[in-house]
């Protein structure tokens, strides 16, 4: 069985090796921390301290939806969970919700159109020379709820033994997190987990009033390897976030 550390850095560890950081004084937690806030989005971050020999993650993350959306392009919602699902229909205007038009040269949308711009906000896709904030015109539908921290996304081993699967939808967010054994008695695991997992953010609702909002952790599993939970109920403590306007 493979090891692995996270605590601000990578480091591989097998059998032979001594674990990188000692004397732990932090109890097992899930945490929401605050990142950052605007007048339309807020920002948060899921991580994960103290968190021992697991292989694998899931995690539900709850909020108001009266007060917050997810942050995504328009889409036709057919089933009204407040997820976009395959097969509904989207528009393809990036995130700032809007075709060029309509753009106000601030990442917002204007009321009214003005047929005499090109592109005020810079979110037009090019294949070419593109950055993760140019979506509008790439063909695909885009969600930025959930964005993963990089190192979850190396190519490199063992985190291409890694995979995710991520949801957002009205009131809630999903995310898990799992190595996958691809040969036989070479199972990845996490040693330690003292890390950022996710960057979250949600869009802020019209008119919404915020100071009586919280985000919470819900439901939420850490497996060994064999399946079996590494942590139950009380040994983790989990974070919840209390929005202020």
């Amino acid at each position: 069985m493979k090891k692995i550390i996270f605590a601000s850095f990578v480091c591989l560890i097998f059998h032979s090796c001594n674990t990188l950081i000692q004397d732990r004084d932090i109890s097992p937690t899930l945490a929401l921390r605050f990142q950052n806030q605007t007048a339309t989005e807020y920002e948060f971050s899921f991580e994960m301290y103290s968190i021992e020999n697991i292989s694998a993650f899931a995690c539900e993350i709850f909020f108001d939806e009266d007060v917050f959306e997810i942050y995504s392009e328009p889409f036709t919602d057919l089933d009204n969970d407040g997820g976009w699902d395959y097969g509904e229909e989207y528009e393809d205007y990036g995130l700032d919700g809007c075709e060029d038009s309509y753009e106000d040269g601030t990442g917002g949308c204007n009321l009214t159109q003005d047929l005499t711009v090109n592109d005020p906000n810079n979110d037009n896709y090019n294949s070419s020379d593109s950055t993760s904030s140019q979506l509008e015109g790439n063909g695909t539908f885009d969600d930025k709820t959930i964005v993963f921290e990089d190192l979850f996304n190396s190519d490199i081993e063992p985190m291409d033994d890694f995979n995710y699967v991520k949801y957002a939808e009205g009131g809630k967010i999903s995310l898990v997190g799992a190595f996958v054994e691809e040969t036989p008695g070479e199972q990845y695991i996490f040693e330690i987990l003292d890390q950022k997992i996710a960057t979250l953010k949600l869009r802020i609702k019209p008119g919404a009033v915020l100071d009586s909002s919280v985000i919470s952790i819900g439901n939420w599993q850490l497996l060994q390897p064999d399946g079996n939970g590494a942590y139950f109920g009380g040994m983790v403590a989990t974070e919840t976030l209390y929005v202020t306007q």
